[in-house]
């Protein structure tokens, strides 16, 4: 899946999480998802991987990566997610 909530509204979001749970859980299958949106992986992925510049920086069990991120850029995509302005705030003084 490449980007599949993008452009979407929150509810819709949900849903659409929702439905990609209950399709893996009753198929027994798994998913290779693509996103910008760390947090959104975070909400249905069991196993988190970073990649930049095309390679992979940082890889693990979801709980871990968000628990413990190693890389810088782990950590900012973390930050992001969780709070946009405080982001900002602390790296651009906005």
């Amino acid at each position: 899946m490449d980007e599949p909530t993008s452009m979407l509204d929150q509810a819709v979001k949900e849903e659409i999480c929702e439905i990609i749970q209950q399709v893996s859980k009753a198929r027994h299958s798994a998913f290779l998802m693509v996103t910008h949106d760390i947090t959104l992986a975070g909400q249905i992925c069991k196993r988190i991987c970073v990649m930049s510049e095309g390679e992979i920086i940082e890889q693990g069990e979801t709980t871990e990566i968000f628990q413990n991120p190693k890389e810088k850029l782990t950590q900012h995509l973390i930050m992001i997610g969780m709070d946009v302005r405080a982001y900002w705030e602390e790296h651009y003084d906005v």
